[in-house]
């Protein structure tokens, strides 16, 4: 497994223990959280996958997270490159459909 790969299966035991601190300290000072063209969660304003930048824009999706109850999480499959240094782009592949339908359960 590359370092790459490793340091992304840290940040996801981070996520599963709630340690936030420890996820920020592998990202890019100007990471780009959930930017990406025609996001149709977004337009949907989805609180979770919104797009954000920077270590605030990580901490405020993180805080998006506080009012749900997640009741399954699988990480399916990782992409990463060979380059080497911090997390500076983060996209959740998903089933936009359910979480715009979970959205408006929390609206």
């Amino acid at each position: 497994m590359n370092n790459n790969l490793q340091t992304i299966n840290r940040i996801y035991e981070a996520f599963g223990k709630g340690d936030i601190p420890t996820i920020i300290d592998f990202l890019s000072e100007n990471v780009q959280w959930e930017q990406w063209a025609d996001n149709s969660a977004q337009k949907a304003n989805v609180p979770w996958l919104l797009s954000r930048k920077g270590h605030e824009g990580a901490i405020d999706f993180f805080k998006s997270l506080a009012n749900l109850e997640i009741l399954d999480f699988q990480v399916l499959s990782i992409m990463s490159n060979d380059m080497q240094g911090k997390v500076t782009r983060l996209r959740h592949y998903i089933d936009t459909a359910k979480h715009i339908a979970a959205a408006k359960t929390k609206n």
